[in-house]
């Protein structure tokens, strides 16, 4: 592709597809409770409702237009530093959002028991984040030189 917002939103979104896919195997498999889509189910959830089709499918709209935002910044972010260890970078990136996004920001937007139900569903969240920075970095870096190199 050659146009960095969309190359970078369709790298986010393929990355932000992998998250929420390895937060549903680690619910499956019954080390998380909750995933990020959780939370943005639950931010799109108007005060004393329970979530419907509705919310969740806002739910779903806005963890991957996060997602496509942030592979946008992990484009650009790549296209300065280049794509030496570009899952390095990922990595990285992915570990920074998880830290001031997910748990940073979260806490004003989602209540606490269900952004930190417990440690190990934390810990299943720094992996689906880092499975999803991963995924995305390598779809930037193959996918879109084009960007990376103008």
């Amino acid at each position: 592709m050659r146009d960095n917002l969309v190359g970078g939103a369709v790298a986010g979104v393929i990355g932000g597809l992998a998250e929420m896919a390895t937060g549903f195997l680690l619910i499956i498999t019954g080390l998380a409770r909750v995933t990020t889509l959780h939370a943005a189910i639950r931010f799109m959830t108007p005060t004393g409702a329970e979530p419907g089709p509705l919310t969740i499918v806002s739910g779903i709209i806005h963890h991957l237009t996060m997602s496509a935002v942030l592979g946008v910044v992990l484009l650009y972010i790549l296209k300065l530093t280049g794509t030496d260890y570009y899952l390095l970078k990922g990595f990285g990136f992915a570990l920074v959002v998880y830290v001031f996004l997910t748990r940073g920001l979260g806490v004003f937007f989602v209540p606490r028991d269900l952004l930190v139900p417990d440690a190990l569903t934390q810990f299943a969240g720094i992996i689906s984040h880092v499975v999803g920075g991963l995924v995305t970095a390598f779809v930037v870096a193959s996918f879109s030189p084009e960007q990376l190199r103008s």
